[in-house]
């Protein structure tokens, strides 16, 4: 009886884990290339896509450029086990989304780029993560 009860918890976790990467790979238009560990080498892509990649312990934070952010009200949504932060087109941080939490609210004054920081918040292993900007 406990054979076949593990063999369901099993079967259900893999059925999770392929829809999750088949959300993973459909969702993001934009995944991470390294090095992006800093503003001059952060990963480019639109306003309008989703994003994702991957941090750890020793590659701590990941940067995004995100081109045609139109004025106005935004948010930006992503997994709540990350912390990150919307920067201004100078590097300012004008949002915060942290740990717990998985929206943040953000405006900008005119048309033009954002960066997106995601930080690595654990003590061992990796973590993957999406976001998206609205």
């Amino acid at each position: 009886m406990m054979k076949k009860v593990l063999r369901k918890q099993i079967g259900l976790w893999m059925l999770s884990m392929a829809m999750l990467l088949g959300f993973a790979t459909t969702a993001f238009a934009a995944s991470e290339t390294e090095s992006n560990n800093t503003l001059g080498q952060a990963n480019v892509y639109n306003y309008g896509q989703g994003a994702g990649g991957s941090v750890n312990s020793s590659d701590t934070v990941d940067y995004w450029k995100i081109t045609n952010v139109p004025s106005g009200s935004h948010f930006l949504s992503g997994y709540s086990g990350m912390s990150m932060s919307v920067l201004d087109s100078n590097g300012s941080v004008i949002a915060t989304k942290p740990v717990g939490e998985s929206t943040v609210w953000f405006s900008t004054a005119s048309t033009g780029s954002i960066y997106v920081a995601v930080y690595y918040t654990a003590n061992s292993g990796i973590y993957y993560y999406g976001y998206n900007v609205n």
